[in-house]
């Protein structure tokens, strides 16, 4: 008699518990379907969690996605929509695409066309503020590093030009998702960020260059004294593009 009880009460509770169960997996999947979302299950099919909206891309191709007055300079003569047949583009809206290397060009008539790296030899874009003009030019107009396969496409942004030219290559690095579904942190979506190397060029031979005190003076050896007192004078922030900048107009003043 005792041992028919303890089973009935046992059986009792297995009831309850499966049913409390199997209600708890509905009231999810109502959710589930509610929302729209997608489920996530674990090893013995329950559901466990529910997934949030798919991740994208974050970001834009563009080194500046607006359209900016520019100067275009092509290695042939070209014919383009609304001008004649000629080997270069005044003030006309441009921009730089990073992801193919490309040249988008505003037209009045045709919308937006597009020209490759390998036929641009040098392009103008004026800034925002109007106040001056950033120049690129091709990469194939200097030796390219033997040990570098980064810059072998494209343009180097010319900061400044001398005896020794301190030289910019932009481009595209995508930053991977890296949601962790566990733990709910993280980002579901890619993020294209946009970096650069900087270069030096002498004549026409180009070698990667990592901006700081001691690599200034001994790139520039031959104006030591004169560099490391400017460096001691001035204090510039060798990590900012201007001051950087500054550096090497004072150094081909020399």
């Amino acid at each position: 008699m005792k041992a028919s009880l303890f089973l009935a009460v046992l059986f009792i509770s297995v009831s309850i518990s499966l049913r409390a169960q199997t209600d708890t997996n509905k009231q999810l999947m109502r959710d589930w379907l509610n929302s729209g979302g997608e489920a996530t299950a674990s090893s013995n099919g329950s559901v466990m969690t529910l997934a949030g909206p798919a991740g994208k891309r974050v970001g834009d191709p563009y080194l500046d996605s607006t359209f900016r007055q520019g100067y275009v300079v092509f290695y042939a003569k070209t014919r383009f929509p609304d001008n004649p047949p000629g080997q270069s583009l005044r003030d006309i809206p441009v921009r730089l695409d990073l992801t193919n290397n490309e040249v988008e060009i505003l037209t009045k008539s045709q919308g937006v066309r597009v020209a490759g790296w390998n036929n641009v030899q040098a392009l103008g874009i004026l800034s925002q503020s109007a106040a001056d003009t950033s120049w690129f030019v091709n990469v194939q107009e200097y030796k390219h590093p033997a040990d570098d396969d980064k810059a072998s496409a494209g343009f180097f942004e010319q900061i400044a030009t001398g005896r020794l030219s301190l030289l910019r290559y932009h481009f595209l690095y995508v930053q991977r998702a890296n949601y962790n579904v566990a733990l709910n942190v993280g980002s579901r979506d890619d993020e294209i960020r946009k970096e650069a190397d900087w270069y030096v060029a002498q004549g026409r031979r180009v070698t990667k260059f990592v901006p700081g005190k001691k690599a200034l003076i001994s790139l520039m050896g031959d104006k030591a004294p004169e560099i490391e007192a400017y460096l001691k004078t001035e204090k510039p922030n060798l990590k900012k593009a201007d001051e950087l900048k500054a550096v090497f107009r004072y150094y081909n003043t020399l």
